[in-house]
């Protein structure tokens, strides 16, 4: 009872900074307001948030509100529940070396990172009950893939998100590619999604999007696709997938209605693969 009546959330913003530096040695800015509570679940916001690359002082991340909750007991039990998480006007770069080497190593506790990040303990087993973000934008950048890109989050709605466990998701995205060809299409859709936080790996079953947008092969590009998708880092794979052609330009040619329906479909960026299966 104590603490609920004293609890002055400015005071946690300089303990939250003074933790970032010293385990994770990222310089954390919070600029806004912050609002906490304790009871019944431990709630906070938070305005005007950035946070700096590891040992550098470029900027990492930054958000313009973000709102979470999460429970007590899983929490003293290493468990982090979060029963809904809100996010808008995020940015984020998120880099890959050569060697495979992540700028969000440390903060997801990866193997291989050095003594700083390995002494905070074990990884906590994450949890959300629900996620809904807007305006929000992704950079990318994989030396390993030789993927260099943007995305950008309209709007993203999720259920109870676990890794390693499958949940539907509702969005509107964009996607902008400079490497390893310059295209930038929208996606507007649903589908069953299952992620693997520790690998980047992901999967959506019985995905169902509309596609438009423009490459350097097809122009005015309006499609549907249909099917299933997974990313493990290294190859795209798909199928059973289905594609309605709308309408599109290529190689000077206008095409109308169509469609493409392939058993399966493998894109390999890196080995530079290209594969179809019982294509239609």
């Amino acid at each position: 009872g104590y603490f609920v009546a004293t609890c002055d959330a400015t005071h946690y913003k300089s303990i939250a900074v003074g933790w970032m530096k010293t385990e994770r040695q990222r310089t954390l800015v919070i600029d806004g307001p912050v609002d906490l509570s304790v009871l019944p679940r431990l709630a906070v916001k938070v305005s005007k948030v950035s946070l700096s690359e590891r040992g550098r002082a470029e900027e990492f991340a930054s958000i313009d509100e973000a709102a979470l909750s999460l429970q007590w007991l899983p929490l003293l039990r290493n468990q982090l529940v979060v029963d809904s998480v809100s996010a808008r006007g995020l940015r984020a770069l998120i880099t890959r070396d050569a060697q495979g080497q992540r700028n969000i190593d440390d903060l997801l506790g990866a193997k291989g990172n050095d003594a700083a990040a390995k002494a905070s303990g074990p990884v906590m087993r994450f949890e959300v009950g629900a996620m809904h973000v807007e305006d929000s934008r992704l950079a990318l950048r994989d030396e390993q893939t030789q993927i260099t890109g943007t995305v950008t989050m309209d709007s993203f709605t999720s259920g109870r998100l676990i890794s390693g466990q499958e949940t539907p998701v509702q969005f509107q995205t964009t996607v902008t590619l400079e490497r390893p060809q310059v295209l930038r299409l929208t996606f507007d859709g649903k589908t069953a999604l299952t992620f693997d936080a520790t690998t980047g790996s992901a999967t959506l079953r019985d995905a169902t999007v509309k596609v438009g947008g423009d490459s350097e092969a097809v122009k005015s590009l309006h499609a549907t696709l249909a099917g299933n998708l997974a990313w493990d880092g290294q190859t795209l794979t798909a199928g059973p997938i289905d594609a309605s052609l709308s309408d599109a330009k290529a190689a000077g040619l206008t095409l109308g209605p169509s469609t493409l329906i392939a058993q399966r479909l493998v894109y390999s960026p890196s080995a530079q693969k290209l594969e179809l299966e019982a294509l239609k």
